[in-house]
């Protein structure tokens, strides 16, 4: 393991030890376990892989994964480190012609920066992503700032001369492969939707998170009343959209989210509407916006500044719950005091 890599040693976890136990040792090509003696090889810029007995979930949203480009990779393997001339670009993205992608990828960057601005980060964090983009985009701050940026996901996509910009860790976000409170920042951009246990999942990413930590959730899908009502008809889009089936899609409400935070011992410091649709809202222009008549309808109220503080602190629990409009959470882990106080 390069020098550079050796602080991942010190976070690693493994799952079926006490997550206190000392940090892992590295041995040749991988890392072990100083407790159960389990070894997680090591990959491409050290990545380490702790997918070695993964769970079914997991399984089955590799293989679902792996069937939208059979070709491609026709083994689990072949698709856990993906070699590729150049990482796609999340810039890119944001550039490219006008489409649905281009908007979904300006709409998850404008609000995870609207939570970034939020933490006031001094440098001195250690921070995880679960779900990580290819390019890490939404470490780039942390890691500008000085911070130790972690990513966690079921596979690597990387450049053979070009170090990631992260450690990168390939895990199952049920059962994370970190030392209990190792980390000040958790972040997860549509992520959380792939869990087919989000009872679990909260309580794992509190169980990593130090004490007063940060967990942004963003850009999640919620489920709504009326959200899927007119799909029959051809508008929006179905549940999972082109996704194999295999893939875990699901839709959690927001309520479900809320309680379960709380459950898992987090506080909710902002739950705030999407950056992007403010945008839209305010400017007029509502094409291509689900429920476009009515978000026309509302953009003439929220053009007006007062109304549009009334709608923004009192529209959006309701706008989710109905037309299961997008989560965007930060949450903040209670400290040993807090819950005292709380109980």
């Amino acid at each position: 393991m390069e020098p550079s890599s050796r602080s991942a040693l010190d976070v690693l976890g493994c799952r079926d030890c006490p997550k206190d136990r000392a940090a892992f040792v590295p041995t040749e090509a991988a890392v072990r376990c100083p407790a159960c003696s389990v070894v997680w090889p090591l990959g491409p810029h050290d990545a380490v892989n702790s997918l070695t007995q993964p769970a079914e979930s997991v399984v089955r949203e590799i293989d679902g994964m792996r069937s939208e480009n059979p070709s491609r990779y026709p083994t689990r393997d072949s698709f856990l480190f993906q070699c590729v001339e150049r990482v796609s670009r999340f810039e890119d993205r944001i550039a490219g012609e006008a489409n649905a992608a281009k908007n979904y990828y300006e709409s998850t960057a404008l609000n995870f920066r609207y939570a970034y601005d939020k933490l006031k980060i001094t440098g001195s964090e250690r921070v995880l992503e679960i779900g990580a983009e290819h390019d890490f985009p939404f470490l780039k701050p942390f890691r500008e700032n000085g911070c130790d940026c972690y990513a966690t996901n079921l596979f690597f996509c990387y450049e053979a001369t070009r170090p990631p910009g992260a450690q990168v860790v390939l895990g199952d976000m049920n059962r994370l492969p970190y030392r209990n409170e190792m980390f000040d920042v958790v972040v997860a951009s549509a992520t959380s939707h792939h869990s087919p246990d989000l009872p679990g999942l909260l309580a794992e990413l509190a169980r990593v998170t130090r004490p007063s930590g940060y967990l942004l959730l963003l850009n999640d899908p919620t489920s709504g009343a009326f959200k899927h009502a007119l799909d029959r008809f051809g508008f929006g889009t179905q549940l999972g959209g082109s996704r194999h089936d295999l893939v875990n899609e699901n839709e959690y409400s927001v309520a479900a989210y809320r309680r379960l935070a709380k459950t898992a011992g987090f506080a909710i410091t902002e739950s705030f509407f999407p950056v992007y649709y403010d945008q839209k809202l305010r400017s007029g222009n509502v094409r291509g916006v689900r429920f476009a008549p009515l978000a026309k309808l509302v953009s003439l109220a929220w053009r007006i500044a007062p109304l549009r503080w009334i709608l923004q602190k009192t529209a959006l629990y309701p706008a989710q719950m109905l037309i299961g409009l997008e989560l965007n959470m930060i949450l903040r882990k209670r400290n040993m005091m807090e819950a005292i106080q709380r109980n």
